[in-house]
C-alpha cells in the first residue's frame, strides 16, 4: 500500500479495532481525527489516499501491505470522529 508525507507527516491506512481501513492524522484538516473511517473495503481508502495526496504533490512511500500490521486498540486516540465511535468503545462488527 503506498503511504505518504503530507506537511512533514506520514499519512498512511491503518486497520482499526473493528478491523476495518481508516486513514487518521491528515495534517491541517483532520489534525488527530479519523479522516476516513470503518471502511471494509482497503481498496476504496487508498483510492482516497492516492486523490488526496495528488493534490498536494505528496512524496510516495511504499509500505508493506495494511493486513500485516496490528490493528489500532479502541481508544478515543485513534477513534474519535469515527461514525461507529460512541465515546466507550466501538460499535463495528458487534464489538462493545
Amino acid at each position: 500500500m503506498l503511504a505518504y508525507q503530507i506537511n512533514g507527516r506520514l499519512v498512511k491506512m491503518e486497520r482499526c479495532a473493528a478491523d476495518m481501513y481508516i486513514i487518521r492524522n491528515i495534517p491541517g484538516v483532520f489534525d488527530n481525527m479519523i479522516a476516513v473511517g470503518a471502511v471494509v473495503h482497503k481498496d476504496l481508502v487508498q483510492k482516497f489516499l492516492d486523490s488526496y495526496a495528488a493534490k498536494f504533490d505528496a512524496h510516495k512511500v511504499d509500505l508493506l501491505d495494511v493486513d500485516f500490521s496490528e490493528r489500532l486498540p479502541a481508544a478515543a486516540e485513534y477513534c474519535r470522529g469515527c461514525v461507529y465511535w460512541n465515546g466507550k468503545g466501538c460499535e463495528a462488527g458487534g464489538e462493545k
